[in-house]
């Protein structure tokens, strides 16, 4: 079950919210012990990114899905666009670099009998200019 979380950006009025973890290995899905995280946590990985978006100026609200890997050494990779964000792609390309900047700051998904794991994180966003 998706856990949803928002963040307040006082600084741009930006309301950022997020849900879902998608993981696969191989092309088949798996489920691992435990799911990769952030190092410092959910809220304070959607306060980053609520904080560090620039908002473009002449872009309005802006719904998109952002995936991405988290590598077996917490490391960020293979960011995609999964549903194109209200035409906004401007928008889609600050997210993206905004997810960069927390690369290596991931405690990686892990399988009991295993170790770490390459897993993958799907966040659905919403910007909202208020």
């Amino acid at each position: 079950m998706a856990q949803e979380v928002d963040s307040i950006n006082n600084n741009s009025n930006t309301k950022l919210k997020h849900s879902g973890e998608v993981l696969k290995q191989s092309d088949e899905a798996i489920k691992p012990d435990v799911k990769a995280v952030y190092e410092y946590g959910e809220s304070a990985f959607l306060k980053f990114v609520a904080q560090n978006v620039q908002y473009p100026k002449r872009c309005m609200d802006v719904d998109v899905t952002i995936g991405f890997a988290i590598e077996v050494d917490g490391s960020l990779s293979e960011f995609k666009v999964i549903n194109e964000g209200a035409s906004w792609p401007e928008m889609e390309d600050e997210i993206i670099r905004v997810l960069e900047l927390t690369s290596g700051k991931w405690i990686p998904a892990k399988l009991k009998h295993g170790g770490n794991v390459k897993s993958y994180k799907a966040f659905p966003l919403k910007l909202r200019r208020e």
